[in-house]
């Protein structure tokens, strides 16, 4: 008898993405397509199926979970939380126009507004969440709600 040949997945069918084989679709971080949900071990779709493998995936996913889940903590509490205006700067640290951008907004007299920089490469799911397709990138957000995209630090009016 092979125990895990048959994936227990019944219970997320519709949630999230399976294989015809019921198998959970997940990427490296053992991310599913739906953010927040992750999966981890005999579940998954892959090649190998040991308990070694599994406990590997348990500790990514774990890991991923941590950093997700303290990246939304930091969100809502930085942004959506915040009562005055937040310049969100989408940046890559090994982009030089990011890296002016980012110079640029920290000169900028801030007591009108809370400025957050957010590293696009490791924190992509907030990007896609914005809809951001080029960095770097300038989102205000007012009482929480995304008000305005800069296309230029020239255009910012606080």
């Amino acid at each position: 008898m092979f125990v895990g040949t048959v994936p227990r997945t019944d219970f997320v069918e519709g949630l999230i993405e399976l294989t015809p084989q019921k198998y959970i679709k997940t990427n490296e971080k053992m991310e599913t397509n739906v953010p927040g949900i992750l999966a981890a071990g005999d579940v998954r779709d892959k090649f190998l199926r040991q308990v070694v493998t599994a406990s590997g995936d348990g500790a990514i996913a774990a890991v991923a979970a941590e950093k997700y889940i303290e990246s939304e903590e930091n969100w809502r509490k930085n942004v959506l939380h915040e009562a005055q205006p937040v310049l969100v700067a989408f940046w890559s640290p090994v982009q030089s126009e990011s890296l002016d951008l980012i110079t640029k907004l920290e000169t900028l007299d801030n007591s009108n507004f809370k400025l957050v920089k957010v590293d696009a490469y490791k924190n992509p799911l907030l990007a896609e969440r914005y809809q951001v397709k080029e960095i770097p990138a300038i989102i205000r957000f007012d009482a929480g709600k995304l008000s305005r995209r800069y296309n230029s630090i020239d255009e910012i009016d606080l």
